[in-house]
């Protein structure tokens, strides 16, 4: 899609958390094609595939879509108040299980907002679980916000800030210049 708006470049591309893996191997692509690309990602998801917790994430996310389709179901039949705030109660429970920005009301029965994020936040994970980094021969701009160079985000939880990078180094083998940026995930 990119080369038919663009059929050439110079690119200048950049990726975030977890949609870093489809930068990563578009780049990777118009590298191998002999396009010149800036490649910029910014707290960049890695090797998801070998952490557990990322699979038990796949988990939570299918229970919460689950007790979402539940409570739609349970509203649409005419269920009985109680019923419906019960499921309500569960649907928000598993909804604060996934999200790490405080407590969040139980969902309303016909919520749209959270069911099809959850979706999407799904998809995407299972996607990360699936991709397989392999070396990139260009130049790689890593940039890190503060939770990540912590180890306290997702995309590096319980990785040291010097193996994160290393790992990175290893990939991008034409070079890695790391930038830290102050703030955290959502504020860099």
């Amino acid at each position: 899609e990119l080369r038919r708006i663009a059929p050439s470049g110079p690119y200048h591309l950049l990726g975030w958390c977890g949609g870093s893996q489809i930068t990563t191997e578009m780049v990777r692509r118009l590298h191998a094609a002999g396009e010149e690309a800036t490649f910029l990602l910014l707290d960049p998801a890695l090797d998801t595939y070998e952490r557990e917790n990322m699979h038990e994430f796949v988990r939570r996310f299918e229970r919460a879509e689950a007790a979402f389709a539940e409570l739609a179901e349970a509203a649409r039949s005419g269920d009985a108040q109680e019923r419906v705030d019960e499921l309500r109660q569960r649907a928000g429970d598993l909804l604060n299980g996934i999200l790490d920005d405080g407590e969040v009301a139980p969902p309303e029965p016909g919520d749209d907002f959270w069911p099809g994020r959850i979706r999407v936040w799904r998809e995407l994970l299972q996607t990360r679980l699936a991709y397989r980094h392999t070396p990139y021969e260009g130049r790689l701009h890593l940039l890190a916000g503060d939770d990540v160079a912590a180890g306290e985000h997702e995309v590096a939880e319980g990785v040291s800030f010097e193996d994160f990078t290393a790992r990175w180094r290893e990939l991008a083998t034409g070079g890695l210049t790391v930038h830290r940026v102050g703030g955290n995930h959502l504020g860099v």
